[in-house]
């Protein structure tokens, strides 16, 4: 049996609770006895922490750049798909508008409408059918030309049908320009009984707007129309009978209605003693009116935004479209036969194409408004900016032709 040194033993004997791996001991010669060091537990140098912190730092910087550039390309794609939607939105409103523009059945001329209102065409800018189309250039410092004070405005409340239903000029835009769309809207009913004795008699169904008392309506056959306000509205299942008594103000009935030409009615509503045709349709008479506004409400970063509004008919002005900034109009005019008489039917003038583009203004006297080319420029409601800092923005333009414009129809107004 070998024998332990004293080393051995005292090894042995060092505090019982702690565990010392040793070699085997062995005596060699003068009884000298060795041991295996312990070895040298794992770790990081001071160098190699400090390379990996700097590693760990420069990852996380990139990946850093990486979702920033990825927020700052998704905020662009949502804000762009934002205006393109913007811009759908405001070419279903205008198409619709521009497609009644001058629509009035088969009844080719203006003149031959007798209007029963008490209000001149005038003083009546939310039914003046006789400027089918209307336009108004913005100069600056809040000027138009022509004058605004000849649309319906809150401040100039004898032009409202209703009040206080009409435009605020504090919150128009500086520098886009006004346009005025004019024609028969929704048909009011099938007219089954033609008017007489100061009443007539239509059938209602789900298709059509039936009309209250106070609905400005017009009644159009080929060969004449007749603008009334409807008073005395009865119902009896779907039969709707309406009258047109006389009232007081520019948009109560007077005792008879008057043409552009001076002449008055004879029988009814009607300007010829043979009355209106079985074919006559009853409609609403729509004027709608875009212009750019301050918006209600802010950009997601609470900056100022304009919207595109519109007034349509006698109702409050609407917000249709956020972030529209500008609207600039040009409209594209045709030279073309007129009609020799009044009573002749002027013929479609498709022919020729479009002469040229003129602001409102500056429309030759003797052309017809057959299209009209809107510009505008949309900004986006999420405040985002590019790296510039300017808020995003696009321009669109659109063209309408004004398939229901004859060119005896329109007379440009100065």
């Amino acid at each position: 049996m070998p024998t332990q040194g004293p080393v051995s033993r005292a090894l042995g004997r060092w505090d019982a609770g702690h565990t010392v791996r040793a070699a085997t001991f062995r005596t060699r010669g003068v009884g000298i006895t060795k041991h295996r060091p312990p070895k040298r537990s794992g770790g990081f140098s001071l160098v190699e922490l400090l390379i990996s912190l700097s590693l760990g730092l420069l990852v996380i910087a990139a990946l850093g750049q990486v979702f920033s550039s990825t927020i700052r390309t998704h905020g662009r794609t949502l804000a762009t798909a934002n205006l393109h939607e913007s811009m759908r939105l405001i070419d279903t409103f205008l198409s619709r508008a521009a497609a009644r523009a001058g629509y009035m059945g088969c009844l080719g001329n203006h003149t031959s409408i007798a209007n029963f209102l008490r209000g001149t065409w005038q003083d009546l800018p939310e039914y003046d059918l006789s400027r089918p189309v209307e336009g108004y250039e913005n100069i600056g410092s809040g000027r138009f030309r022509p004058n605004i004070e000849s649309l319906p405005l809150t401040s100039n409340r004898h032009r409202l049908h209703k009040p206080n239903n009409g435009i605020r000029e504090n919150i128009l835009a500086p520098e886009a320009d006004i346009l005025v769309l004019r024609g028969m809207g929704d048909a009011a009913g099938h007219v089954r009984q033609l008017p007489h004795d100061g009443s007539l008699l239509i059938e209602v169904g789900e298709q059509h707007l039936e009309p209250e008392n106070g609905d400005i309506l017009m009644i159009a056959d080929c060969d004449q129309g007749a603008l009334f306000n409807t008073t005395n509205r009865r119902r009896s299942g779907a039969m709707v009978s309406l009258s047109w008594g006389e009232g007081s103000g520019s948009f109560a009935n007077g005792p008879v209605g008057t043409s552009g030409l001076g002449a008055e009615t004879s029988v009814g509503l009607s300007l010829s003693p043979e009355g209106f045709a079985a074919s006559s349709i009853l409609a609403h008479v729509r004027t709608t009116v875009f212009f750019i506004g301050l918006s209600q409400v802010p950009d997601v970063r609470g900056n100022t935004l304009y919207s595109l509004w519109w007034k349509e008919g006698n109702s409050r002005p609407s917000e249709l479209v956020r972030g529209v900034r500008d609207m600039q109009v040009l409209y594209g005019v045709k030279y073309g036969p007129r009609a020799t008489d009044e009573s002749s039917v002027p013929p479609l003038f498709v022919e020729g194409g479009v002469v040229g583009y003129y602001q409102w203004d500056q429309i030759p006297v003797d052309a017809t408004v057959a299209s009209i080319w809107i510009s505008f420029v949309l900004q986006s409601v999420y405040g985002f900016v590019d790296e510039e800092n300017y808020a995003l923005a696009r321009s669109f333009s659109l063209t309408y032709a004004l398939q229901n414009m004859r060119p005896s129809v329109l007379e440009v107004s100065r």
